[in-house]
């Protein structure tokens, strides 16, 4: 992965936002920032000459929204690397591909609202959080940035974490300074959960952050979750959203009230990125 944050937009203010937060975070680690918009061409235009001409203003007109964007940030970060980008197609998957070939060491998105207004969300919206490579960071539209210093691990002891997910782990705290709280949610502390051969790998694997580990016996693991980072003043959520898993459904409607505990918690999704 490169030195690069990349960044949607849609000129709304949850992404000039979701922009702010990932400049004032380049700036902190030394990353450059690629603002990208990824134009889709609305389905109702049937390609006639008049629909062509209204897609080449609409274009042009994003085009010059685009650059406004990047010197509006320039002026706030002089010293910043900027660049833009503006492509045609399918959100999710000109995202995934542009992820695919540039490989940034991040893909930051604002989220649309509060977490609780999932049920408002478009669905190829939501895609992105599971579908993109690449670490995803969904940041709330009311929460600027600052430096982590405390960050919560949704750790799950019956899923083996695969190298790239423990680097892309220990690069945020090694950056940040953070300290980790690695957080195991189950119904049932037993000991044969605490000494399973997932929960001995992943003290291994992350025993040079010193992390503090938490086992939290709950039924709703959102409810737990939102609980500790609140009793813990904890600055972001990490979690792996392993397809059929708890935390890839994390933004499913049908946890749209428990995810309004959340609203003031940015939250990294970290991939399968092997799999």
């Amino acid at each position: 992965m490169n030195n690069t944050i990349l960044v949607t937009t849609d000129f709304s203010d949850t992404s000039r936002n979701a922009l702010d937060y990932a400049c004032a975070l380049a700036a902190d680690t030394g990353k450059e920032v690629l603002l990208t918009h990824i134009y889709v061409i609305p389905t109702a235009y049937a390609g006639d000459g008049l629909s062509l001409v209204t897609i080449d203003e609409s274009m042009e007109s994003e085009t010059k929204l685009l650059q406004e964007e990047k010197d509006r940030v320039a002026r706030q970060h002089p010293s910043l690397k900027v660049t833009t980008s503006m492509t045609t197609g399918n959100f999710v998957e000109s995202l995934c591909e542009m992820s695919d070939t540039l490989r940034p060491s991040l893909v930051i998105i604002g989220a649309f609202g509060e977490y609780s207004d999932v049920l408002l969300w478009e669905n190829e919206w939501l895609r992105v959080i599971v579908a993109v490579s690449c670490p995803v960071l969904v940041v709330p539209s009311h929460k600027k940035y600052k430096r982590c210093t405390k960050i919560a691990f949704a750790c799950d002891y019956k899923k083996v974490y695969t190298p790239l997910q423990k680097n892309a782990l220990h690069e945020w705290v090694q950056q940040s300074g953070a300290e980790l709280h690695i957080v195991h949610v189950t119904q049932n502390a037993t000991a044969e959960v605490v000494n399973s051969p997932v929960a001995d790998q992943v003290r291994r694997a992350f025993s040079a952050l010193n992390p503090v580990y938490h086992l939290l016996k709950e039924m709703e693991v959102i409810e737990a979750m939102a609980g500790f980072i609140a009793a813990n003043e904890i600055d972001m959520l990490v979690v792996v959203p392993r397809v059929h898993s708890f935390w890839h459904s994390l933004f499913n409607k049908s946890y749209s009230k428990q995810l309004a505990r959340l609203n003031n918690t940015p939250v990294l999704a970290i991939h399968d990125m092997e799999q």
